[in-house]
């Protein structure tokens, strides 16, 4: 039960609760344990930043240990994925925002300048005590800024005498959810939501008994299509915690939905992120699997968790008009089949070929409506009626979409193979879930050189093969190319290997094709650490691993 540090000064040893849901999806979804990261103390809460995963953690640098827990104190660290998107690398994600005290969990702004984070009231060296002489947990935050996190500073939503932990951020950054102990609750722990209103965050407001119990509500996490996912230990006799999801924004009261097996257990399940569609994420678990007190567990499923339990989830509804939208169509059929992510990616035109593919149809209605359930992904909606041309369109579940409205063109007289293809957005190239365009920057983190050595290693430098990938497709994208060395070792020797291993990289990219014309380099050798490991700093090896990277600034990309 280590997780509960920000309540064990306020609340006696409490046994926390689970419920199995009669329902699992052991067959749907997959959970992994990253085993990589774990250790036999404890990790929990991961949250997204960036192409990285940062979480919560007890193997600290400092010999201060928890008297409680048996362990250090918590602070907050980092991961990187391998190529086989395995988190495998991990290194202090800040020294300036990790104390000798507890941090704990965290949120970020969706372009990952702001954080907002739990922390025992600690400030200026100083533990803040209460008037019956306890350390309570508090919300901090702090700005990205110049590649380092300023100082962080109390958040203005914190109640004196009570606790207030677990933020999350929504993506538009104007609302956060917290959990409170703060009076006027219906249980221990409560959930809070606080918006920003003129740069001003308002007085929370409880969420209210469909999410708050008597018992404790924790970890909440805002999903980007205005669902809350959060853990409660109300509602059975072991006192687990386990997951629950609830929509927000709801006109008429509702219950909070229990996530089923195998992302809930007979254990403790919390802390849970996920992509924009629900099929890929992390949470966290003391589930027998664990290395430790509490492990960090990647999931995949093969249908989004979000639509356990949702009729309506994906619901879309299509209204068909005749030309010029004068009058809506009956009885015609609107067809749907899903489409692999690889194929969108690769452009071709065989993208709108609906033949051979698992097809669901739809009729509508005598006023032209019919309601159809979007596979999660990407979608192609076709239509055709005899009088009228094809209409296509391929949409996508990251973008919420409550009625499509479609005007069918009547067919010319001349005849002709006539295909009208509409795509909702243009795809976007990624790379380590980053946007390829004009300004955007990239790090790579996974090409490998020797030892002082500037030769990339044979099959170390995936990132690259992907960049050259878009790179080839797309003549006019300019990029400028830049290495970092760690700190270890003379200035000067530094500054020539970064060099060197901007040239390196260059060469890499040429010799898949890219042109020498698009690619510009420099080295800035140990002069841009992304953390405290300065010359003269003792750092891990995982630390110094964090600073040597190769960073790709787009400098235009326009169409071909």
């Amino acid at each position: 039960m280590t997780k509960y540090f920000f309540i064990l000064y306020l609340l006696s040893s409490v046994t926390l609760s689970a419920q199995l849901s009669v329902d699992d999806w052991d067959s749907i979804i997959t959970i992994t344990n990253e085993e990589k990261i774990n250790t036999d103390l404890t990790e929990f809460s991961p949250t997204h930043w960036k192409e990285f995963i940062v979480y919560v953690g007890s193997r600290s640098r400092q010999k201060l240990f928890d008297k409680n827990h048996n362990e250090p104190y918590y602070d907050l660290y980092l991961a990187g994925k391998n190529k086989d998107g395995v988190l495998d690398r991990t290194a202090s994600f800040s020294k300036r925002l990790n104390t000798p005290y507890h941090e704990g969990p965290m949120s970020f702004s969706k372009d990952g300048k702001k954080i907002f984070f739990t922390r025992v009231d600690y400030d200026k060296g100083e533990l803040n005590m209460n008037t019956e002489k306890v350390v309570l947990n508090k919300i901090f935050e702090s700005n990205y800024e110049n590649d380092q996190w300023t100082d962080a500073i109390l958040s203005s939503f914190n109640m004196e005498e009570y606790v207030s932990c677990h933020p999350s951020l929504s993506k538009d950054g104007n609302t956060i959810i917290f959990s409170s102990n703060r009076p006027d609750g219906y249980g221990k722990m409560d959930l809070y939501i606080t918006t920003l209103v003129d740069n001003v965050w308002s007085t929370p407001e409880n969420l209210g008994p469909e999410i708050n119990t008597p018992e404790n509500e924790l970890f909440p996490y805002i999903h980007d299509k205005d669902l809350l996912l959060y853990a409660s230990n109300y509602g059975t006799e072991k006192n687990d915690l386990d997951i629950f999801k609830i929509k927000l924004d709801q006109k008429e009261a509702q219950k909070a939905i229990q996530l089923p097996s195998p992302i809930n257990t007979n254990y403790d399940d919390f802390g849970i992120s996920m992509d924009d569609i629900g099929l890929k994420g992390y949470l966290s678990s003391n589930r027998p699997s664990s290395k430790g007190k509490d492990d960090i567990y990647s999931f995949s499923s093969t249908q989004s968790i979000l639509s356990y339990k949702d009729d309506n989830y994906n619901k879309v509804k299509v209204i068909v008009y005749g030309q010029f939208g004068q009058h809506t169509l009956g009885n015609v059929e609107v067809k749907l089949c899903r489409i692999p992510e690889d194929k969108i990616l690769s452009f071709d035109d065989s993208v709108f070929d609906i033949q051979g593919n698992d097809v669901n149809t739809f009729i509508t209605d005598n006023n032209g409506e019919t309601f159809i359930q979007l596979y999660d992904g990407y979608n192609l909606i076709s239509i055709q009626t005899d009088n009228n041309e094809k209409w296509q369109k391929i949409i996508s579940t990251q973008k919420n979409q409550e009625t499509l409205k479609v005007n069918l063109r009547k067919k010319s007289l001349v005849k002709k193979d006539t295909v009208i293809q509409y795509i909702e957005r243009e795809t976007k190239a990624t790379i380590n879930n980053v946007e390829v365009k004009a300004g955007a920057t990239l790090i790579f983190n996974n090409i490998y050189y020797d030892y002082n050595s500037f030769e990339i290693k044979k099959g170390a430098a995936y990132e690259l093969d992907e960049l050259a990938a878009i790179m080839k497709k797309n003549r006019n994208l300019k990029i400028l190319l830049s290495a970092h060395t760690d700190s270890r070792g003379e200035s000067e020797y530094n500054q020539k290997l970064s060099e060197q291993r901007a040239q390196s990289a260059k060469q890499y990219l040429i010799s898949k094709g890219t042109l020498s014309s698009q690619v510009s380099t420099i080295g800035y050798g140990e002069s841009k650490p992304r953390n405290h490991c300065h010359d003269g700093v003792k750092c891990s090896e995982a630390e110094h691993i964090y600073n040597r990277r190769t960073e790709v600034q787009v400098l235009k990309m326009r169409a071909n």
